[in-house]
């Protein structure tokens, strides 16, 4: 997937277009069958082949309990004369490494897998007619990549005609896994000897808390065009607080988890 971010203008300070190439998102239905394994049986759900989800002990017609990252050991199949057992496994885990799932409150977890996270869903339960198995269960699972690093915000555009004029867009504000980034904003300079200069969009919001405001022109300017800020905090005497506090955006509320 790809993601534009546009700088557009004429005159002393033109940026190009920038493209940002993304990986594309894990997202697969999977199902878990307690069944024998000659039978079609499976008790684990693949995470993008980077974490495994197993089944712990024996569903039931309403929930099943799984396990992440659980590495077991397969021990030979028993058979006698009275009865056959196939699939028998042996393995330890922690506490921490256990998901419930249910139909009612328990329908869905986020799990955090080496600085991804995945949402894995249950999505249907169904109980199975196999002649001589007990328990036979089926459990559709939905799994689906969060995007933890969506889209930045675009660019404000800078538009400057005379002899000596600069306009200088805003900065896009920075994407997260709650939302795009605000835009950048626009900067137009008319006339010679002109300086314009749009505000920087805010973050986007995270889990606990909402997107950050923006820094105003003049704070951007003070912080990344230090020599700028000098000549026009001189020119009509702007303090610091004032450069720091006039055109900044303001923070966005929580984001709802």
């Amino acid at each position: 997937m790809d993601i534009y971010q546009n700088h557009s203008g004429s005159g002393d300070n033109v940026a190009g277009d920038k493209v940002v190439h993304e990986r594309k998102l894990f997202s697969e239905t999977q199902t878990i069958r307690l069944l024998p394994p000659s039978l079609g049986g499976n008790d684990v759900l693949s995470i993008d082949s980077i974490a495994t989800l197993k089944t712990h002990s024996h569903g039931s017609a309403t929930s099943i309990t799984l396990l992440l990252d659980v590495v077991p050991t397969h021990l030979p199949d028993n058979s006698s004369d009275v009865v056959k057992t196939e699939g028998r496994q042996e393995y330890t885990h922690s506490k921490e490494a256990e998901y419930v799932f249910d139909s009612i409150k328990n329908k869905r977890h986020d799990i955090d897998i080496a600085g991804r996270v995945f949402t894995v869903s249950l999505l249907k339960i169904s109980v199975l007619d196999v002649p001589n198995v007990s328990s036979a269960i089926e459990y559709l699972f939905g799994i689906s990549e969060r995007d933890m690093n969506s889209a930045g915000g675009k660019g404000g555009n800078a538009i400057a005609f005379g002899l000596s004029s600069t306009a200088i867009g805003g900065r896009g504000g920075g994407g997260g896994a709650y939302g795009k980034g605000g835009d950048g904003g626009n900067a137009e300079a008319y006339g010679d000897g002109v300086f314009a200069m749009g505000g920087e969009g805010g973050g986007a919001g995270q889990k606990d808390r909402g997107g950050k405001g923006g820094r105003g022109p003049l704070h951007v300017l003070m912080e990344d065009y230090p020599e700028k800020y000098k000549e026009i905090s001189e020119a009509f005497g702007i303090t610091e607080e004032e450069a720091r506090t006039i055109g900044k955006g303001g923070d966005g509320g929580s984001a709802p988890v």
